[in-house]
């Protein structure tokens, strides 16, 4: 499990760098609100609290 605490905006592209099999975010389901970035998120597969 790796945890990261967003103290940047580059923070979800490095976690995408570091683990070289892919993974699966989680996050709030407000975040499904945000246009093309929470559609995005969405379909991609991520779990949505």
């Amino acid at each position: 499990i790796y945890v990261t605490n967003h103290t940047s905006a580059l923070d979800i592209f490095i976690s995408m760098a570091i683990c070289p099999y892919g993974g699966c975010g989680v996050g709030k389901k407000e975040v499904v609100r945000i246009p093309f970035f929470g559609w995005a998120y969405w379909l991609s597969g991520h779990l949505l609290i």
